[in-house]
């Protein structure tokens, strides 16, 4: 092992580098950084401990006249008791990475600031991102935080199985390409667990336990769902209170324990998720069908007459009314048959359709609607069809004359 101390200074500068490995080393109370390095391409980390360091442990930086850093790795090391407040302090600080990013299998517990921080330029390329095994634990400013400036948002990360706990806020996500956020557990955050602002993000199989502020808060106007977590409760109300805006942080299911596969990093949960209850009808039946004789009795229904549906929170939804779905088996050719209007009412998470009925029996017998006498020669032999009598076609406003079969649905009238 490679033990260094620099009360003075920096424990190791890499400037310009690449393929470089750093592997069991120890740096204790490096006065300013414990590792500074800008420029550098394929580094890893490995099995390495930074311990006091007086402002960062380590310091990936962006200079003028430097390439952006480009594959890193920092894996199965120690990091603590870095110095700096919970605002401004960096225990691991990079700026402007491309290519790859994993995280795996740290340390990174007790230190003033930010355990680690990444922030992405307007001009960097993509980045995928892999933090998984590792222990964030009581730091003073947020656990994990990305920040993409870049222009495109080029950042996808993957964080999984690792243990927030103790931290100010877990983790923090500005707008980035991509984020899934699975099997951790986030627990005893002094204020917010999670703090996110993407629009393409899961997360799923998730332990959140007394955290001080809501387990997740969304930025701005996004929305997302966070399906199949550990709430430490099954109570939901008791839930959303947690989410700071639960009609954008949307979920369908949820774990009934927070059980836990002990033989595993990270969260892994022995429960099977449970989806929500479905969306219902409440307040009593309503009434789903009605017999008519004339097609012109049939309208679309009032809004009041729709049934009440709520949502497994008890919020009242309302079906989209404007635009029913006709349907049903009445022609103007039959006798009869149905007409079906059909209600949509819909949430993210479910899709209740409700059907009302009409039964038009379209069977009353034809009536004189002119003077036959002014039309008599029609009942001779040889009439002219034009001096045909009108006929109501089944008294429902559809009019045609004798001298036409207009229906398939006869109906016999004699005149004398």
């Amino acid at each position: 092992d490679l033990v260094i101390s620099a009360p003075d200074g920096y424990g190791i500068g890499l400037f310009d580098a690449k393929n470089v490995l750093i592997d069991n080393v120890i740096i204790n109370n490096a006065g300013v950084n414990a590792m500074e390095m800008i420029g550098v391409e394929n580094l890893t980390i490995s099995n390495s401990t930074i311990n006091e360091s007086g402002q960062r442990a380590i310091n990936i930086g962006l200079a003028t006249g430097y390439e952006a850093n480009r594959n890193i790795v920092i894996e199965n090391s120690t990091i603590t008791n870095t110095s700096g407040n919970g605002s401004t302090g960096r225990t691991i600080d990079m700026k402007s990475v491309t290519g790859t990013l994993t995280i795996n299998n740290n340390n990174i517990s007790n230190n003033g600031g930010y355990g680690f921080r990444i922030d992405n330029k307007p001009s960097d390329t993509a980045l995928l991102m892999t933090v998984s095994n590792n222990t964030f634990a009581n730091n003073g400013g947020v656990g994990f935080y990305i920040e993409d400036d870049s222009d495109l948002d080029q950042i996808t990360a993957y964080i999984t199985n690792n243990n927030f706990d103790g931290n100010r806020k877990a983790f923090v996500s500005e707008e980035i390409l991509k984020l899934e956020v699975t099997g951790n557990f986030f627990h005893n955050s002094i204020q917010n667990a999670l703090e996110i602002g993407v629009d393409d993000v899961k997360i799923e199989n998730n332990s959140f336990v007394n955290n001080g502020g809501f387990n997740i808060s969304a930025f701005g106007t996004y929305h997302f769902r966070a399906n199949c977590n550990w709430w430490n409760t099954t109570d939901l109300d008791e839930i959303n209170a947690t989410l700071n805006d639960h009609s954008r942080i949307i979920y369908c299911s949820i774990l009934e324990s927070g059980d836990d596969d002990n033989g595993t990093f990270g969260f892994q949960s022995l429960e099977a998720c449970q989806d929500l209850p479905p969306l219902a009808e409440v307040g009593g039946p309503v009434e789903t069908e009605k017999d008519v004789q004339c097609i012109e009795e049939v309208v679309e229904l009032d809004p009041s007459a729709l049934p009440v549906v709520e949502d497994a929170f008890g919020k009242r939804i309302y079906p989209r009314v404007s635009d029913p779905v006709l349907g049903g088996t009445y022609n103007s050719g039959n006798c009869g048959g149905t007409v079906t209007y059909t209600y949509t009412y819909e949430v993210d998470c479910d899709v209740l359709e409700w059907t009302y009925t009409y039964n038009v029996e379209d069977n009353i017998d034809p009536e004189l609607v002119t003077d036959v006498n002014s039309k008599v020669s029609f009942a001779h032999n040889g009439g002219d069809p034009n001096d045909a009598p009108t006929i109501d076609k089944y008294s429902c406003g559809q009019v045609f004359d004798f001298s036409v079969n207009g229906s398939s649905c006869t109906r016999v009238m004699t005149i004398t």
